[in-house]
């Protein structure tokens, strides 16, 4: 059976402006962690960037014990319907976590700690997501809470209902010659199953028509050469999906408008801004996701760094 992908037409004011909006979420639920817990959680701070969303909240070491490593995932909300999650790490070069949560290290690792973290003390936390939402979450709830201590075993708290986003895992390189030679916009509907499966939903023009030959070629693209790791619910995996906004363009951030996703999609994830700019000799090209560059054929096992991809597939690290 022959695959329809949908398409429709996105006007200019359906597109939104990419402000720098601070936000006021409540941190809320953190009278349900156990007594023992070593640390504390307060201060959340959060703020919608022009391609990803970051956040920093405040550990203290409420505990009789120095504190090496802390890794939590909080989940935000906003009138009870779950937005996204982002993930708060640090520890120190010594300590090494192995947290219950998936995730993909091309995009998540601990943040350093100079050294332990001593009874008494404050440590500030960041955090960021690709995801990018035009609307500010209301509430967020510590779902996963892993804390390592000098002695004793780890401290680790699981909430009902935690639940992480999915990761991208892997891109295979394009080769240079398909991509466009003029700026062109292309918001994606993706679906990522439980069993890593990828679909694109439907797609749509942002700011000019586009080839057929290259959406049908990017869509290919995505299908089989993006690799995904699901998202989850208390741990198990579980389909989710969202959308990429692909700029292709002479520059980077060439387009400083973004898309809301088509109420007709019925999508419940927000939107991933990817740029995609080939060099001037038109051999190379970098690509962008969500804010970070990204490495070239990706994989779990890769630490996150700029890129140049060549035209016969091999990444330039």
């Amino acid at each position: 059976m022959r695959k329809e992908i949908i398409l429709l037409v996105v006007l200019s004011s359906c597109c939104i402006a990419s402000p720098n909006i601070p936000c006021t979420v409540r941190l809320e639920r953190v009278s349900e962690l156990p007594a023992q817990t070593p640390i504390s959680i307060s201060k959340l701070e959060f703020r919608i960037l022009e391609e990803q969303m970051t956040s920093t909240i405040r550990v203290d070491n409420i505990g009789l014990t120095p504190v090496n490593a802390a890794f939590a995932i909080i989940d935000f909300y906003k009138s009870e319907r779950y937005l996204f999650s982002m993930t708060y790490w640090a520890a120190t070069s010594e300590e090494v976590l192995h947290p219950s949560a998936s995730f993909s290290p091309i995009f998540t690792s601990p943040w350093p700690m100079s050294r332990s973290l001593l009874p008494g003390e404050p440590y500030t936390v960041s955090a960021d997501s690709s995801l990018r939402l035009s609307d500010c979450p209301e509430t967020a709830r510590i779902g996963l809470l892993l804390v390592a201590v000098s002695k004793g075993q780890p401290f680790e708290y699981n909430a009902a209902g935690w639940r992480t986003d999915p990761y991208l895992d892997r891109v295979k390189p394009w080769s240079v010659k398909n991509l466009p030679r003029k700026p062109v916009s292309v918001l994606m509907h993706v679906s990522v199953k439980e069993t890593r499966v990828v679909r694109v939903m439907g797609w749509t023009e942002v700011d000019q028509e586009i080839d057929h030959d290259f959406s049908s070629w990017l869509v290919n693209q995505i299908e089989t050469g993006w690799t995904f790791l699901p998202a989850t619910y208390e741990g198990s995996p579980v389909a989710s999906d969202f959308g990429l906004y692909f700029r292709f363009g002479t520059t980077r951030n060439s387009s400083r408008i973004l898309p809301s996703i088509p109420a007709e999609w019925g999508a419940s994830g927000g939107i991933i801004v990817v740029d995609v700019v080939p060099g001037t000799d038109r051999k190379s090209y970098t690509v962008s996701y969500g804010g970070e560059d990204v490495a070239g054929e990706l994989r779990s096992e890769h630490t996150s760094k700029a890129v140049k991809y060549e035209a016969k597939g091999q990444a330039k690290l």
